[in-house]
């Protein structure tokens, strides 16, 4: 049973960008594909070299930019923190690196796979399909799912990408998220339903 999201919800787009010259192209496909652009707001964290052209395009009150020099960022994490002061209360929190192509109608799907979690408190996440820069991006062939690769020399788990075998409707639990891709919505946080 879904959970009741608001028909009209908001998403804050986060976005770390590190001299990353596909930055632009990315909001543009983000923008032109959503069902609702009118709803997103961008929160950005640049970190610009001497290639800051451009940067006249994160004007606007759909853009919250924190503009760093490259030589003084602190790294990626760092950087993602920095964008959530950056978040105003938005229903959907979408967490992206700057170098991403969109589906059409990508906001109402993802409300749609959320929804279907039945959960007040959804995330999605997953390695996002792959694309060739100043090329329009072919619609995923399959679904993927992350799964465990290995640990490293160091202790780390990798997790890798996986096909999901089989079509399916609604999304499957997972026991890794991706930082490159992560979805969350809170409806116990807007008041929507009570966990009482």
């Amino acid at each position: 049973m879904s959970p009741g999201w608001p028909a009209d919800g908001s998403f804050f787009v986060s976005i770390a960008a590190y001299r990353d010259p596909d930055l632009f192209p990315t909001i543009a496909d983000g923008l032109a594909k959503a069902r609702h652009p009118e709803r997103l707001r961008f929160g950005i964290c640049w970190q610009y070299g001497s290639e800051l052209t451009g940067s006249e395009h994160l004007s606007g009150s759909q853009f919250a930019v924190h503009y760093v020099d490259a030589r003084l960022s602190r790294g990626v994490c760092w950087a993602r923190a920095e964008i959530m002061k950056l978040y105003d209360g938005e229903d959907w929190y979408l967490q992206l690196d700057s170098h991403h192509r969109f589906t059409q109608d990508w906001d109402e799907k993802l409300v749609e796979q959320a929804e279907l979690t039945g959960s007040p408190r959804p995330v999605l996440s997953t390695y996002a399909a792959g694309f060739t820069p100043d090329r329009e991006a072919e619609a995923a062939e399959h679904v993927t799912t992350m799964e465990f690769d290995c640990f490293t020399e160091h202790g780390v788990l990798l997790p890798k990408s996986a096909i999901v075998p089989e079509p399916r409707v609604t999304p499957i639990r997972a026991r890794f998220l991706s930082a490159h891709f992560l979805l969350r919505g809170d409806l116990v946080r807007s008041g929507l339903v009570s966990l009482a």
